[in-house]
């Protein structure tokens, strides 16, 4: 019988799953044949590696053959979820969560995740209280109510939970990252620097120049580091090195990583390079988002034309009173993000994969570069 910690650990961790090997594949599958067992390590290596929609292939042969595998499940809904396919993501949970298991916490943080990043806040904190009934210091269920808080930008409100969170565990990853966060929302940039920078301190060490398995502390303490600087005056140079360095350590684009990219270099006044780069996500969106948008009004009104001269009215008239409203605000911000709590008010699918602080969450353990 698989352990619940362990379970625990896969079916929920806010950066990733938490990596799988295959004796424990082994374990959990056995009598099954070898031919299953391979596949499980081949799709847990592909969430690992980001190859998420190569993994759901994977998972989904599994599932033909045993459609109760819980562990194929929550692999399955944690990759819809990392693709920001929350409906598929969902709809596989709650499989898990129906089946009758000692695992119960770990569907419970796991479905709370998913309805936070539905913006369905109700239904996560029905989840996560729960959770926190039976352990008021569960670190996942802690840095969840940070990121629902967050999202809603009530710091004050998250704040507590925070330093709960930090108490438990002051040089984890996730704790870590969400202070850097928690500081840059409430614009104090040098303090948010500082713990982006801890990130490196004490779980990995910067990497050879010739490594090519980057540390994920690595990776996600050079993004945080160059969001930072992109807000502060006169530091827009330093954060394009920076985002130079973490697309140097890959092999495979990020739309939410191109974004950022358009507004350092829209902040060094590089309008026609950040034009394209904004053009090029619009070519590959499934839907439109209307943080692109707002950016490409950022770079007409700077006398940059988009190309095609009806492009963004052909778009408008597809958008909402509401939508329409929400992109003129979006356009006048300094940070290019959503609004506090609009983060999924968009129709499921692309959209949620050019949010920063989404994509920074989800990003892979391994950066796929072997």
């Amino acid at each position: 019988m698989i352990s619940y910690s362990f379970l625990l650990q896969l079916c929920f961790n806010f950066f990733s799953f938490y990596s799988f090997a295959a004796d424990n594949c082994e374990h959990y599958l056995e009598p099954e044949s070898f031919v299953t067992k391979k596949v499980m390590w081949k799709a847990n290596k592909n969430y690992d590696q980001g190859q998420y929609n190569k993994a759901i292939v994977n998972l989904k042969s599994i599932l033909a053959h045993d459609e109760d595998d819980v562990i194929a499940l929550s692999l399955l809904s944690r990759s819809y979820f990392s693709l920001g396919f929350l409906k598929g993501a969902e709809k596989h949970q709650k499989k898990v969560l129906l089946k009758e298991t000692d695992y119960r916490e770990a569907s419970y943080l796991a479905m709370a995740q998913i309805f936070i990043a539905k913006s369905k806040d109700d239904l996560a904190d029905v989840f996560l209280s729960a959770v926190l009934k039976v352990n008021p210091k569960n670190p996942f269920a802690l840095g969840l109510m940070v990121r629902k808080l967050l999202n809603q930008n009530k710091l004050e409100e998250a704040e507590p939970y925070l330093d709960q969170k930090g108490l438990l565990d002051p040089n984890e990853l996730n704790y870590l990252s969400l202070e850097s966060e928690f500081n840059f929302r409430a614009k104090n940039f040098v303090e948010a620097l500082k713990f982006a920078n801890q990130l490196v301190k004490f779980k990995d060490h910067k990497p050879e120049a010739n490594q090519t398995r980057i540390p994920k502390a690595y990776r996600v303490s050079l993004l945080l580091k160059a969001k930072i600087l992109a807000q502060i005056p006169d530091q827009a140079i330093d954060a394009l090195k920076i985002l130079d360095e973490y697309q140097s350590h890959i092999n495979y684009s990020q739309s939410w990583v191109s974004l950022l990219k358009a507004e350092i270099l829209f902040k060094l006044e590089r309008f026609g390079e950040s034009k394209n780069i904004l053009i090029e996500i619009l070519k590959y969106s499934e839907q439109v988002d209307l943080l692109v948008i707002a950016a490409l009004i950022r770079i007409e009104n700077k006398g940059f034309k988009v190309p095609s001269t009806t492009l963004l009215q052909d778009i408008f008239k597809k958008l909402t009173h509401e939508e329409i409203l929400e992109v003129v605000t979006l356009s006048k911000q300094d940070d290019w993000d959503y609004l506090p709590g609009h983060i999924h008010n968009r129709p499921p699918g692309s959209l949620v994969l050019n949010n920063f602080w989404f994509g920074l969450n989800n990003l892979p353990v391994h950066t796929n570069k072997y």
